[in-house]
């Protein structure tokens, strides 16, 4: 079924590619677009959606294993709809799926767009569901890849924005607060911004202290 389905989407995705749009992307982006086709992510999202109905009814791991193939294939396209697919069948998961995405963070990730693609529609869903599992992002603030530590902190952001966990985020935050990679940084700057909407005075004190 997913070698089919695959070919499918990729004579989709093929045919809705504008031809130059990748090298504007990574030109306006800083992005790495090895494997992009050009398809909008927009377009990108409402073809994964009019695709779900074929996996909708597998159990989680069928779905890992879809999802897996289509990480695989290194097409931008594919893996955006990996991680969508992944993400709407989050209530399938048990905890120990952690080590599967995080396989796929190390794996699959080679730009910021990535990092937060998986961090906003598998990881922070994932902690939402699972929260004793975000003591792996101690683990990844202190990891030799830049992504991995990047999504340490990106993937709590929708937990924090659901009043969630933002005392062990703000740990986190204490990690990276040295951390001289720009994207890292930016990370930071972002989570600080986002968690201050809902929890200002606590990151009044962060920010006072550090």
């Amino acid at each position: 079924m997913s070698s089919k389905l695959i070919s499918e989407l990729m004579q989709r995705f093929e045919s809705e590619a504008e031809p130059g749009y990748s090298e504007r992307v990574a030109k306006l982006f800083d992005l790495n677009v090895e494997g992009y086709l050009g398809v909008r992510i927009p377009k990108i999202r409402k073809i994964a959606q009019e695709y779900f109905h074929h996996i909708k009814k597998l159990s989680g791991k069928e779905c890992l294993e879809i999802c897996d193939s289509l990480l695989e294939t290194g097409v931008y396209e594919l893996k955006i709809t990996a991680y969508q697919w992944a993400g709407k069948s989050v209530k399938k998961y048990s905890p120990d799926d952690i080590y599967h995405f995080e396989s796929w963070l190390i794996s699959y990730t080679t730009d910021w767009a990535d990092c937060d693609d998986i961090c906003a529609q598998v990881l922070g869903p994932f902690f939402i569901q699972f929260p004793e599992q975000t003591q792996i992002c101690q683990n990844w603030a202190e990891s030799k890849n830049i992504w991995v530590r990047r999504a340490s902190l990106v993937s709590l952001i929708k937990p924090v924005k659901k009043d969630l966990m933002i005392d062990h985020a703000l740990l986190i935050a204490s990690k990276l607060k040295d951390d001289t990679e720009p994207m890292v940084k930016k990370a930071l700057k972002w989570f600080l911004t986002q968690a201050s909407k809902r929890h200002p005075e606590k990151i009044e004190a962060f920010r006072a202290i550090h």
